[in-house]
């Protein structure tokens, strides 16, 4: 058996040694998973063009249709943003008090 560490440094050393096995580990682990989810996405796409759908509100021979609100759609994207902003300068202002 090892002798025990006397510093706190040593100790610390000793205690996160195994931090980089774990995350190589959990490395492995999530990158085996990606592949397993996605591999039978990419192989069940066809090659070959599908008829569209009669009911496909895009007119022929034009780029696609605008379906829904645009504008509700881009006062959204704006209020995200509006509020990530608020969100990010709060958490600013707390951590600068700490």
């Amino acid at each position: 058996m090892p002798p025990q560490p006397t510093t706190g440094v040593e100790a610390q050393a000793r205690r996160t040694a195994g931090i980089g096995r774990t995350t190589r580990l959990l490395l492995v682990v999530g990158v085996a998973l990606t592949l397993l989810a996605t591999t039978p996405l990419a192989l069940g796409a066809e090659p070959t063009p599908v008829l569209i759908d009669p009911l496909d509100p895009r007119a022929e021979g034009e780029g696609a249709g605008l379906v829904g609100d645009p504008l509700v759609a881009a006062i959204a994207v704006i209020l995200l943003g509006a509020l990530a902003v608020a969100a990010t300068a709060a958490y600013v202002r707390w951590a600068d008090r700490r």
